[in-house]
């Protein structure tokens, strides 16, 4: 959200107010790109859980079963 719908007003906000500098704009950039990596890093894996079910929805990653190698 506020890297896509109003990135396009805060930048533009950001080079009026530094008189056409790009440097804000590029910092602003930055901070949303850390901030998607912090929250994909965060959510948790839905691989092999039924999204539709609300149990596995919203609990914790069930944790896979290992496979032997003998």
């Amino acid at each position: 959200m506020l890297g896509g719908g109003v990135a396009p007003l805060i930048c533009a906000s950001l080079l009026t107010a530094f008189s056409g500098s790009w440097v804000p704009v590029a910092a602003y950039m930055t901070l949303m790109m850390i901030i998607s990596l912090v929250a994909a890093r965060m959510a948790p894996e839905t691989r092999d859980r039924d999204l539709t079910l609300l149990t596995d929805a919203t609990a914790l990653a069930k944790p896979t079963p290992e496979k032997s190698t003998s």
